[in-house]
């Protein structure tokens, strides 16, 4: 049901009360998948894009490598893109895997150990991983950070 207040604004109640995002009338429809898809649901998934943002801004704000460290390409090609950021004692390794297959790591101008601090999948977090064995799926990223180990980068 609608409510008109003034002469100009209709507000749908029902929204209103279900999305929760506004007082006025969206200036484009809601989605009719509104009661799955909002904000209230990708806060609660620790896997939704909102958790996953939420995750890599603080581990950017503990990381000063990764908001002012010196960048080195490490890997490119059409489906994979993986780069360095250092800064100091700080050294991460990011793997973006841009691709529509899933890739088994082979990153021709790295080699050594790293801990794996952040995955869209959230599978691998916490892992030691060897830097050439990663397999990432499709559209997956990770970072890893250096530990106790140094890599060695050509």
């Amino acid at each position: 049901f609608t409510v008109s207040i003034g002469h100009h604004i209709i507000v749908n109640i029902f929204l209103l009360v279900i999305t929760g995002f506004s007082t006025v009338k969206p200036w484009l429809e809601v989605g009719s998948d509104f009661k799955s898809i909002n904000v209230a649901t990708e806060k609660t998934d620790k896997d939704s894009i909102y958790s996953k943002y939420k995750e890599l801004v603080g581990l950017r704000r503990n990381a000063s490598a990764l908001v002012e460290g010196v960048l080195k390409e490490v890997h490119t090609d059409l489906q994979v893109f993986s780069f360095t950021r250092s800064h100091e004692n700080q050294h991460f390794l990011i793997i973006i895997n841009f691709g529509d297959k899933s890739w088994n790591g082979d990153l021709d101008k790295i080699s050594g150990r790293g801990t794996v601090v952040f995955d869209t999948e959230s599978n691998m977090v916490g892992q030691e991983v060897d830097v050439n064995k990663i397999k990432l799926n499709r559209g997956q990223a990770v970072i890893l950070k250096n530990g106790k180990n140094e890599w060695h980068l050509q």
